[in-house]
């Protein structure tokens, strides 16, 4: 019998494959980040049921160099909050197409 599910939502990070690599990029840490942060905002006082978001570790990082004022604010605090979340993994990837190598340099974002 089933007694627990775990729904995590996390994001697909395929740069360049829908759009520029820069047009991605701009993407998160504009428009995509706002509905982010409005969502989490949104939800913040629902306890276990509120809003998680997990993303690779480089664009997030890329969001906070790319961001400033209020988003930037706001960003760090659900950061804080643990609302925004990061796994160790730059990006999506193809394990059998990385080395060891790659990972080590990719793991270095997640610090």
């Amino acid at each position: 019998m089933i007694k627990k599910i775990i729904l995590v939502f996390k994001t697909h990070f395929d740069i360049g494959f829908t759009d520029l690599a820069e047009n991605v990029i701009d993407n998160y840490a504009t428009s995509m980040l706002d509905q982010v942060l409005e969502t989490c905002e949104a939800t913040a006082d629902m306890g276990r049921q509120k809003y998680v978001w997990t993303m690779p570790s480089w664009p997030l990082a890329v969001m906070l160099q790319r961001s400033s004022g209020s988003r930037k604010e706001r960003l760090e605090k659900l950061i804080d909050q643990g609302q925004i979340v990061w796994h160790a993994l730059p990006f999506t990837s193809h394990f059998d197409f990385c080395g060891l190598q790659d990972y080590r340099y990719g793991f270095k974002f997640a610090r």
